[in-house]
Formats: C-alpha cells, structure tokens, sequence
C-alpha cells in the first residue's frame, strides 16, 4: 500500500469483511461484535486508513467539517426509463446506498433524468452535498456540472476510455468476472465457447468478454465473442442490455457454428432472452453448459436448466459508493480513485 492512500474498500479486503461492516466499526455500531470491530480496528492502524468524522448524531456544525450542510444525497440514475429501473441489479445496488445512507444519517434522493439534456435544478450545492451516478455516461455538455459537484460513479458508465473526467468510481471487477466464467466452463470440460453479447456500446460487457476469451484460451480452450459493437450509449436508453432484433441474429450465428458446447452471458437477464429466443429456434438451451452474470434472481427461477451465475456485488457497489463519496467530501483531495467489488461464482441457481 506503499504511496497509495488506503481507502475504507482497502480496509475491508484486508480483514475480511464488507465495506459496511468497516463503516460500523468506525461509527461504533453496537450490532458488531467484539471480535470483529477489534480485527477491523487492527488493520485500520496497520494501514494507516483515516476515517471521515461520524455524520450520526452531530450537530449541524461538525456535519459541515466533512462537506456535509444539507443531509441530502442524490442517486442520479442517468438515461433509465422507469422500466429500467426495475432491473433487480439497479434494484440491489440502490438497496445498499439506501443503507449505507442510513448508516450515516444522511437522506437519499432519487432522480431519474431519462432525457439527458434536461436535469432537475436541485443538482446543486444549495440542494445537496454530493451524488452517486449510475446508468450511461453524461454528454460533453454536462460532464462540467458533474465535475463540480462531488460525485461517485456506480458502475463504469463512461464508455470512452480516453475520457478525462476524473471522478471516484465503484465497479465490480469485469476482468475478475471474465475470468470466473472461464475456469467453471473449463473446469465443466468444456472445449468451444461463445460470448453472447447484443449491446451497441456497454462498457462493462465488452471487459467481461475480453477478458473471458483471454482466460478461456489460456486454458485450452477457444471462445468466440459475438457482440454488437456498433452505437453510441444514448441508443440503449430502451433497453440497457440489447437493441431490437440484434440478439435474434446473434443466435442464429451461434447455431451456424460448429462445435460450440458452452455460452457466457454477460447478465441474467440477458440470459432469460437468450433461453427464450433458442426455444424459440427449435433448440434446448440444455444443449449447452451455461454461466451468466449478476446473479439476479427473478430472471433466474424460472429457468431450466438452471445457469451458473456469478455474483457481481451489487449491494456491495451501493454501500462503497456511499461510503466513499463520504470520504470525499471530507477529504477534498483532488484525486480520484476506481474501487473494484469482486465477484462470486455461484454455481446452482436453482432451488432446493
């Protein structure tokens, strides 16, 4: 950790724990035993991590030492439709801001911007102390307010990866995740494996499937990636996982191959589609050894046979986003950080 500034994520690696449990340590939660706060507070000394002063139970002054005047945070959901978010994964994660915010005695207010040319006027200082950002990235026009305003990114939504705005950002490990999906397929014996992925400009997915063909053929085997590569983020506005008609032709690709014994799928709810869509071609998705992501788990219940899934830590994203926006507005150190939540491989889906 040498020349680095260790971060409250840092913390929780180190012992053991979730981001959370560090945060109730540091606030003196009485729900944590002794046990646990005396391991996080060991390697919080061992590190050198300086906590941000407790917002909980403070008077409006000592609030004010941390960047805190009005209580509020903002969760800017930027592009969704009301459709959207009620993806469970959206779902989860604004679960684990929600409690996170508790945590700390702040408030949070959630603002939908489906049109991205037109934001509520309460994204300001006067309104709120800082925001959490998730869906797609904000044009040009608008990075400057988000630049002003402290804020975390949930999720890695600025597609390009020459973008110069600087901003903390919390993301489950995409490479970790490729790499998951690779050794269970290879450890099920599998030979030819293809990567369905059916959206026009997703970050996220397109590191998943990078990394998975990388480590799949590290492995003996060979992966072909099927993606839609064509688009901008503002044409997945509809829909966040695919456009009209891609994932239809993308299937019938698949079925033209030969050889093919297992697919990764980078979301669940992805996944349900593409079941839907092979039966759909006359062919059973048992055909093939099948591993998909973020373990959501009503699109996953009713699926047979029932996928692998690897679990990106949702929950966990919110809680750190909330966790380090804090420590942000604290510090005011000019720097920027991108926290990575790693993933889980969760094998049987189905239920007991």
């Amino acid at each position: 950790m040498k020349g680095k500034i260790p971060t409250l994520q840092d913390v929780a690696k180190e012992a053991g724990v979730s981001a959370m449990t560090v945060s109730r340590v540091v606030n003196d939660h009485p729900r944590i035993s002794p046990e646990t706060a005396q391991k996080v507070k060991d390697v919080i000394e061992r590190l050198g991590y300086t906590t941000a002063p407790s917002a909980r139970k403070r008077g409006r002054r000592s609030r004010a030492n941390q960047g805190i005047h009005t209580g509020h945070i903002a969760v800017v959901t930027l592009g969704l439709t009301g459709s959207a978010l009620k993806i469970p994964l959206f779902a989860t994660t604004l679960l684990g801001v929600q409690n996170a915010l508790q945590e700390a005695d702040l408030s949070m207010l959630v603002t939908p911007v489906a049109d991205l040319s037109r934001l509520p006027g309460l994204l300001d200082r006067r309104s709120v102390d800082g925001i959490i950002v998730t869906g797609y990235a904000p044009p040009a026009d608008l990075k400057k307010l988000f630049k002003n305003l402290p804020a975390v990114y949930a999720y890695n939504i600025l597609s390009d990866p020459n973008d110069t705005l600087k901003v903390d950002r919390v993301v489950p490990d995409n490479k970790a995740i490729g790499k998951i999906a690779a050794d269970y397929l290879s450890e099920e014996k599998c030979k030819k494996a293809v990567y369905l992925d059916p959206s026009p400009a997703h970050p996220e997915f397109k590191v998943r499937g990078e990394a998975f063909k990388k480590a799949f053929k590290a492995n003996g085997g060979e992966a072909v990636l099927i993606v839609h590569g064509k688009g901008k983020s503002q044409d997945r506005i509809t829909d966040p996982d695919m456009k009209e008609g891609v994932l239809e032709q993308q299937i019938d690709e698949l079925l033209e191959m030969k050889g093919v014994d297992s697919l990764f799928i980078p979301s669940d709810r992805l996944t349900a589609r593409v079941y839907a869509c092979l039966r759909e071609k006359g062919v059973s998705p048992s055909d093939y050894k099948i591993i998909s992501c973020n373990n959501e788990e009503p699109y996953l219940e009713g699926l047979y046979p029932h996928p692998a899934t690897i679990e990106i830590g949702a929950e966990k994203i919110g809680e750190a986003a909330v966790q380090q926006l804090i420590r942000r507005l604290a510090t005011k150190d000019g720097t920027s950080e991108i926290l990575r939540i790693q993933p889980e491989l969760i094998r049987n889906t189905g239920k007991i």
